[in-house]
């Protein structure tokens, strides 16, 4: 990713890090997976939420969704 998706990615996560839920079941399909590590991001163009997904230290995954326009992070395939 270039530098410049990289800080758009991070600008988007500071302002929006807040209403993310817990899933009532896990998801691990995405159109689009943004992944560092035990860090992925999961969407589909076009739909209404958006997941993130991690591992802490402990190896425990946990799971957390928001309700959205997930075209907010089309800027990451765009060229």
């Amino acid at each position: 990713m270039n530098d410049s998706k990289h800080n758009q990615l991070v600008s988007w996560l500071r302002s929006n890090n807040h209403n993310w839920k817990k899933p009532t079941h896990n998801t691990h399909a995405g159109l689009i997976i943004v992944s560092q590590g035990d860090f992925h991001i999961l969407f589909h163009r076009d739909n209404d939420f958006i997941v993130v997904d991690y591992t802490d230290d402990e190896n425990v995954v946990y799971q957390y969704i928001k309700t959205m326009d997930s075209n907010d992070l089309r800027f990451l395939v765009e060229d």
